[in-house]
């Protein structure tokens, strides 16, 4: 029963897929174990229903939206089959990113799209911090030491809760944690990460922020000092990344040819334990 359920079970293209899936996870850890541990405090699910955010739209209660689902605050899932070529689903009320394009979707929308097999709907809600690590192979396994964390432009203000500890002990009790408040205030125009909490030390010593749907800037400060912004292509998922060797030479290039390059404005900033106020024009 367990081996009928590996990816390599169902095929080459089902594996390859599968393997960028798992990788997109694990490149979200730390998106994710913040999660879980506000999931741990406050009793909010990681994985929720629409209903829990979005109570009174009458839409997310229709039974064709009924397995769609936030994962932590930012990214909505909308669950495809294989068997799905085409998929009709709903944005609630804000502004949502699709996680592939970029492309900005005003909320209170039903969509029809096609749906490949190797891209299931992702979006970002406006206004979102997203945290990630680099590529690893197990939770075992130590990341790279740059935290990438990925803002999506939006009109609220909106906090992040970042938060590490060793993964294993009890320790976290006794005061042994990294906590730290990630702040996007657009009014203001400014990104804070708050002074860190804690005495645990974070495996991370960089931060390379990355900006989606910010427009053309003339300079970003950091802690009133100019800092060197980068023009950088980064995908935080390629359902096509390992399909080269899969499908037909011609059918793939063609594919890449449509799929959607955006070059994103990053810097790069070091992880220190004090207050980082970052600000743009």
């Amino acid at each position: 029963f367990s081996n009928a359920n590996e990816p390599w079970s169902y095929g080459e293209e089902a594996e390859a897929i599968a393997k960028e899936y798992i990788g997109f996870r694990y490149r979200l850890m730390p998106y994710i174990y913040s999660a879980f541990q506000k999931a741990a405090s406050s009793g909010m699910p990681v994985a929720r229903s629409l209903c829990i955010n979005y109570p009174f739209d009458d839409n997310i209660y229709d039974h064709l939206y009924q397995y769609q689902f936030l994962f932590g605050d930012a990214i909505l899932v909308v669950p495809v089959t294989s068997a799905e070529k085409t998929k009709k689903f709903y944005l609630p009320e804000g502004k949502w990113y699709d996680l592939f394009s970029d492309e900005v979707y005003e909320g209170n929308l039903e969509l029809t799209r096609e749906c490949p097999v190797y891209e299931i709907p992702l979006f970002v809600k406006a206004s979102s911090v997203i945290p990630v690590q680099s590529l690893v192979q197990s939770t075992k396994q130590k990341p790279s030491d740059t935290l990438f964390v990925h803002f999506y432009y939006g009109d609220e203000k909106n906090v992040f809760e970042y938060y590490e500890d060793d993964g294993i002990s009890m320790d976290y009790r006794n005061g042994d944690y990294y906590k730290r408040n990630i702040i996007f205030d657009p009014e203001n125009r400014q990104i804070l990460f708050s002074a860190a909490e804690g005495t645990y030390e974070s495996h991370f010593k960089y931060i390379q922020c990355v900006l989606h749907g910010f427009g053309e800037m003339k300079g970003v400060k950091v802690n009133a000092e100019n800092t060197m912004l980068n023009c950088q292509t980064v995908k935080l998922l390629d359902g096509l990344r390992y399909l080269e060797d899969i499908y037909d030479p011609g059918y793939y290039r063609g594919l890449r040819e449509n799929d959607v390059t955006i070059c994103h404005q990053t810097f790069v900033i070091q992880a220190i334990q004090a207050e980082i106020k970052i600000s743009w024009k």
